[in-house]
């Protein structure tokens, strides 16, 4: 495998599925570091190589809850880092009005994730900003198809209504 061409190619995705899950930068990128050592340590599990992104996220994912477990007095910030999703804004020919309006929804979506429990955090993340496959969630998680629907689909609603103010 490439490991160099992985990286690259992962690691922004991985990174920030990791901000959002403990809430601070430095955490996160110490959990990448970790899930590509155990990664190459361990490719030989990888089924299908297709899969690698889901590999990856499932890797990290383990290791973000087995440092939880560790430290039960953790207080995560859900959300620190939301720039996959303002990366997917356009800033292009925006007026300053638009830019302050983007600003102030990033400011709510943040406080919405924040109030949302882990496992429904972890299925927005996943299956909103990620835009992975159920079965890719399903797969990453261990939750049964069945849960991996109803906690994005109730993450989504959670979110939507929190939202409304900023529409307001």
């Amino acid at each position: 495998m490439n490991w160099d061409l992985i990286f690259r190619k992962h690691s922004p995705g991985i990174l920030n599925y990791l901000i959002n899950l403990t809430g601070n930068r430095q955490e996160a990128e110490d959990l990448l570091q970790e899930t590509f050592i155990k990664a190459m340590r361990c490719e030989d599990s990888l089924r299908e190589s297709d899969k690698v992104h889901s590999w990856l996220l499932t890797i990290s994912r383990n290791l973000f809850l087995d440092a939880k477990k560790k430290d039960n007095r953790r207080k995560t910030n859900p959300v620190a880092d939301l720039s996959q999703i303002e990366n997917n804004m356009t800033i292009d020919h925006q007026t300053p009005e638009e830019i302050t309006q983007r600003r102030d929804f990033m400011g709510f979506l943040h406080n919405a994730l924040a109030d949302l429990s882990e496992s429904y955090r972890t299925a927005f993340t996943l299956g909103v900003i990620q835009r992975l496959s159920y079965r890719e969630i399903e797969e990453i998680t261990g939750w049964s198809l069945s849960m991996v629907k109803i906690n994005v689909f109730r993450a989504r609603k959670k979110v939507a209504f929190e939202l409304q103010e900023f529409q307001g």
